[in-house]
């Protein structure tokens, strides 16, 4: 029987809505399943024959260590995603990469620790109104913060940091295309509450099931060939993935693409996601 680590954090900020679900499928396919917190010093890892990250949203806090555990499965077990993976999307510079496939990203500018910036000039050269500043290691839209040209000022970067334009179509909602094994298995609106563009619950957004258009497919599609050619080479290694777009007038554009630790919405899903998602995780 296959032993199956599922991996989460020691406290979570709001409730895991996968958990339950998850659960359900892999005792219905057979799987010995059981939640592990990733920085737990006790835990063998090498006793597991799957290690499936899940929920470990604290690790952005502790982003070094995680890191180093990443390095330590690696050589004990087998990590899905792969460990190459879970290091490239755990920065998201590499929404520039993705752009520089040519992938439709909401434009990014990447600014490093350390730095002095003057955001109003950025924002002026760019012709950007409004625009977000967030952490470049980050979950939840926590740091992320909205600042106008009228109100920009200098920038002192205390850590890596994204700057990119507001997008209005934030306001209408967020569309989270899930892949499972490269192929799209459900879509999730997620709606910020009026007069923020946070669209996760815990900031008062609402989350509905929804159909994602071809174009949103098609960004994800891409985005997910792309991850293929600078990290994966022979595909296979993305078994889950959510892809987070916003509609514009030019069609949606890639916001994220989360492939360690996002929110599936299997709750919102059609009954059979679940078991998708164990059959792509154990797939050999």
């Amino acid at each position: 029987m296959t032993r199956l680590a599922l991996v989460t954090a020691r406290e979570l900020p709001h409730t895991d809505d996968d958990r339950p679900l998850l659960d359900r499928a892999f005792g219905a396919a057979g799987a010995s399943s059981e939640w592990v917190v990733w920085d737990d010093p006790s835990v063998d890892w090498a006793g597991y024959d799957l290690v499936v990250v899940r929920s470990p949203w604290d690790y952005t806090s502790n982003y070094e260590r995680f890191l180093d555990w990443i390095d330590l499965v690696e050589r004990a077990s087998e990590l899905v995603n792969s460990a190459a993976v879970l290091r490239w999307n755990s920065h998201k510079s590499y929404l520039a990469a993705l752009a520089g496939r040519g992938v439709p990203v909401v434009p990014t500018v990447v600014v490093d620790e350390g730095a002095e910036l003057d955001l109003r000039a950025l924002l002026d050269a760019r012709d950007w109104a409004d625009a977000v500043v967030k952490p470049a290691v980050s979950v939840g839209a926590i740091g992320a913060r909205r600042v106008s040209v009228d109100t920009a000022a200098r920038l002192e970067a205390d850590a890596d940091l994204l700057v990119q334009p507001f997008v209005p179509g934030i306001a209408a909602g967020e569309t989270s295309v899930v892949f499972l094994d490269g192929e799209p298995s459900h879509a999730v609106r997620k709606v910020p509450a009026t007069g923020d563009f946070r669209v996760q619950v815990q900031h008062g957004g609402r989350e509905e099931a929804t159909r994602a258009t071809s174009a949103q497919v098609d960004v994800g599609l891409r985005a997910l060939s792309a991850v293929a050619d600078l990290v994966d080479p022979g595909g296979g290694q993305v078994r889950y993935a959510r892809v987070d777009t916003v509609d514009t007038d030019d069609g949606p554009l890639l916001m994220e693409v989360e492939m360690i630790e996002p929110a599936l919405y299997l709750h919102l899903a059609p009954a059979a996601a679940a078991d998708r998602f164990v059959t792509a995780v154990r797939r050999s």
